[in-house]
């Protein structure tokens, strides 16, 4: 709680610092900057959490349910919602979803 609140008391002098904007403006600017860079941190974190899970999976999830694959046979319909699915196919989903597709292409080769 203490560093939010020197982080706000000081960003509009980093803002002033950075782009050569007077005080006035830069206080103006600061809490829709801080938004965006709070919600921009929110995204970081439930991506990483959502590829973190996809790793422990194997890539092997639902593409409609999210349901975990990852046990079951490399091809036949999920359990949950009754889709089919074809495990290469979905594991190479999720990889492209995750800009992982080159990064499992260069390692297969």
């Amino acid at each position: 709680m203490w560093a939010f609140l020197v982080l706000f008391l000081i960003s509009p002098l980093i803002v002033m610092a950075i782009f050569g904007l007077s005080m006035g403006l830069a206080t103006l600017l600061m809490p829709p900057l801080l938004v965006v860079g709070v919600l921009v941190g929110m995204w970081v974190v439930v991506r990483q959490r959502e590829l973190r899970i996809l790793r422990e999976m194997r890539f092997r999830r639902c593409l409609k349910c999210r349901y975990d694959l990852s046990g079951s046979p490399e091809q036949g319909m999920s359990p949950e919602c009754g889709v089919e699915y074809k495990g290469a196919l979905v594991e190479r989903s999720w990889r492209y979803t995750y800009d992982e597709v080159m990064e499992a292409d260069s390692t297969r080769n």
